[in-house]
């Protein structure tokens, strides 16, 4: 088989396209020393691949319209607050400046490797409900109970993200809060509600592909991303880097669920605020 042959392949052409795309973020990165900016790709390169997927496919064209119509709605809303969060900050997130230090005079390289191509792979696999609708033959009927279920979490999703990033922005914007923590609103009832929506809008985008192509791959992409917001670069990550630098963090965290919301086991401390980088 060709190489020629090989990239005709939607599967490997999107993989080949992302990873390409990434490098030259990475090469960008290297002159501005912001790894940052890696962040910028991670909502454009879904429609990216379900661009490249498209001349290909033979999906089911309402499913199709409804899965690209909310894709797209959830790349718009990403993309926006990555830029304002990362403009506003005017420095590299906390999270890279720390891999940064400690990598070393060959970082710029080793960063290649265990930030941008590391992205480029998942970014790749969690778009799985792309793939799996998009090479999904012509079916004679649709699962439109699924699609219902699928449209229905990813409103309640995105409503968590949105909701949760305006009442963080509110609180930043008030001066008198700075370095405190943000304990009402949605934060009273889970310290990540951003986490927490992207997870179950995934999960929505999931179920609306899988009404299209009926493959339970449209299933892998959504416990992937969950799999590390809570284990890995999310919850897990944030816990450890605001409990070392916020005070009354570790008593927030033991009456306050992490990431699936829960009544309070307390009232909201008034005047307490957060600062959240990586949400």
């Amino acid at each position: 088989m060709t190489l020629q042959t090989l990239l005709a392949q939607p599967l490997i052409s999107t993989l080949a396209v992302t990873l390409l795309i990434f490098t030259i973020i990475w090469r960008i990165h290297v002159s501005l020393r912001d790894a940052g900016i890696v962040d910028y790709y991670w909502g454009p390169g879904f429609l990216v691949i379900a661009g490249l997927w498209l001349p290909h496919s033979t999906a089911a064209f309402p499913v199709l319209v409804i899965f690209l119509a909310f894709l797209m709605l959830w790349a718009l809303r990403l993309t926006v607050h990555l830029v304002r969060r990362h403009v506003g900050s005017r420095e590299e997130d906390s999270r890279y400046t720390a891999m940064r230090e400690q990598g070393g005079s060959g970082w710029w390289l080793r960063s290649l490797f265990t930030v941008f191509w590391l992205q480029a792979v998942l970014l790749w696999a969690v778009a799985s409900p792309i793939h799996a609708l998009m090479s999904a033959g012509a079916r004679s009927a649709i699962a439109w109970p699924f699609a219902a279920a699928g449209c229905a979490l990813f409103a309640v999703g995105f409503a968590f993200e949105v909701v949760g990033d305006v009442q963080l922005s509110r609180f930043r914007d008030d001066p008198a809060n700075d370095g405190k923590l943000l304990t009402t609103g949605l934060r009273a009832w889970c310290r990540f509600p951003s986490y927490f929506g992207e997870s179950v809008l995934w999960w929505g985008l999931g179920l609306i592909a899988y009404s299209g192509s009926g493959s339970l791959w449209s299933f892998v992409g959504p416990l992937l991303l969950t799999v590390l917001l809570v284990k890995v670069s999310g919850v897990a990550m944030l816990d450890r880097h605001l409990g070392s630098r916020k005070a009354g963090y570790e008593d927030w965290a033991a009456t306050t669920g992490a990431f699936i919301p829960r009544p309070p086991k307390r009232p909201s401390v008034s005047g307490e605020g957060t600062h959240e980088p990586a949400e």
